[in-house]
C-alpha cells in the first residue's frame, strides 16, 4: 500500500491552529498527490483536518488523538475563575461545532478513548490507544527512593491543574500521616503554578530530565490525579510498563479502562485519595500485585502489535467506503 502521512502542529490554544491553513502544507500535499498515486492518506492530529478539503480524491483517515471539545469542556467544568471559565466555555462550543462537522468528511477517524468516541458520536470513528514504548519504558531494578511521582509535560494545562489540585488538596492529608512522604513532579517546561510548588522538601518539582522512566521506576507509587483532559493518559500506561502501581482518579482511568482494585486504583475525593495513597505505600504486596497486573494488561491492550491491527481494521474500513462510493 502507498500511504501518504502528514502529522500536524501543536499549540496549547487548539482554536488558533484549527482556524489557520498552511499554504506550504496545502502545497506539499497537492505535490505528493500529483507525483504519484496513494492509496491512502493518513493525517496524524485534529489540526489538519482543514487539509480534508484537498484529499477528496483518495480515501482519507485522520487521527484526532483526542477530542479537543471534550477536553476544553473539562477545562470550563474545573475552572473557578469566572472570565477564564468564559473564555473556556466559547472554546468548548467552537471546539465542538468544528469536531462534528469536520469528523464526517473522512473515510475513518481514529481517537485514543473510548470516552472521546462516544462524545463524538460517529460510526466511523475507530478506538485505537495510545502503545507504549516498552523499550524506554520497562521494569528496572533500582533503589525506591521516592514514595510517589507524577510526569508529563508540566506546561500542559491538566498537568499544572492536577499537580496544583494534588498538591493543595491531597498531599497535605498525606503528610498528616506520614510527615516524611516525598512528591516529585517530573517533566519539562513546568509552569510557573507548578514551580511554586516546589520546597526542596515535601514536593521536588524536576523540569526537564533525561529519562523520566528513571524517575519512574525509582518510584514506589505512581498518581495521575487528573481533574480535567480528555484521551489517554501516556504517563498512565508508562508507569504500569515500569511495573509501579498507579493511582487515579476516574478521569485519568476513563480512557484506559483498567480493572479497579486490580490494575488500578481509583479514587475522586482528596481525602479518600489520600486514605488509598497512604493505604499503597504501607502495603507492599497490594503495591505489587496491582503492578503485576497492570504490567501483564499493557502487554496485551497496548503493545505496538494491538495498536497497529486496530488502525489496519480502519484503513480498511475507509479503502472499502472508498470503494462503495465508487460503485
Amino acid at each position: 500500500m502507498n500511504l501518504l502521512l502528514a502529522t500536524g502542529i501543536f499549540s496549547r490554544y487548539p482554536s488558533q491552529v484549527f482556524c489557520y491553513r498552511s499554504n506550504s502544507m496545502k502545497t506539499q500535499i497537492r505535490r505528493h498527490l500529483a507525483q504519484k498515486k496513494y492509496d491512502l492518506v493518513h493525517l496524524v492530529c485534529g489540526r489538519l483536518a482543514e487539509y480534508g478539503k484537498e484529499l477528496r480524491s483518495v480515501p482519507t483517515v485522520i487521527d484526532w488523538i483526542d477530542s479537543l471539545s471534550l477536553s476544553t469542556e473539562r477545562m470550563y467544568r474545573s475552572e473557578t475563575d469566572f472570565l477564564k471559565k468564559l473564555g473556556y466555555y466559547y472554546e468548548w462550543k467552537k471546539m465542538m461545532r468544528y469536531e462534528t462537522s469536520t469528523v464526517r468528511n473522512f473515510g475513518a477517524c481514529l481517537i485514543t478513548s473510548p470516552v472521546d468516541r462516544e462524545y463524538l458520536k460517529s460510526d466511523s470513528i475507530f478506538v485505537v490507544p495510545n502503545g507504549v514504548d516498552t523499550n524506554a519504558f520497562k521494569p528496572i531494578l533500582c533503589e525506591k527512593d521516592i514514595d510517589i511521582v507524577f510526569s508529563g509535560n508540566m506546561n500542559y494545562y491538566p498537568n499544572i491543574e492536577s499537580s496544583v489540585f494534588f498538591c493543595r488538596d491531597v498531599l497535605p492529608l498525606i503528610l498528616k500521616e506520614e510527615p516524611e512522604t516525598k512528591f516529585c513532579i517530573v517533566g519539562k517546561d513546568p509552569a510557573k503554578e507548578v514551580r511554586r510548588l516546589h520546597n526542596g522538601k515535601d514536593v521536588i518539582v524536576t523540569g526537564y530530565v533525561d529519562r523520566v522512566a528513571d524517575w519512574v521506576n525509582r518510584s514506589r507509587l505512581f498518581v495521575a490525579p487528573m481533574i480535567c483532559g480528555a484521551g489517554i493518559q501516556n504517563k498512565i500506561i508508562e508507569a504500569m510498563a515500569c511495573k509501579v502501581p498507579v493511582v487515579s482518579t476516574e478521569l485519568g482511568n476513563a480512557g484506559i479502562g483498567a480493572e479497579k482494585d486490580k490494575e488500578i486504583v481509583v479514587a475522586d475525593h482528596p481525602k479518600l485519595l489520600a486514605e488509598k495513597i497512604l493505604h499503597m505505600l504501607r502495603n507492599t504486596n497490594k503495591r505489587g500485585k496491582i503492578a503485576e497486573n497492570a504490567f501483564d494488561m499493557i502487554q496485551i491492550r497496548f503493545s505496538w502489535e494491538a495498536v497497529a491491527a486496530k488502525i489496519e481494521q480502519a484503513y480498511t474500513f475507509a479503502l472499502n467506503k472508498r470503494y462503495k462510493n465508487e460503485i
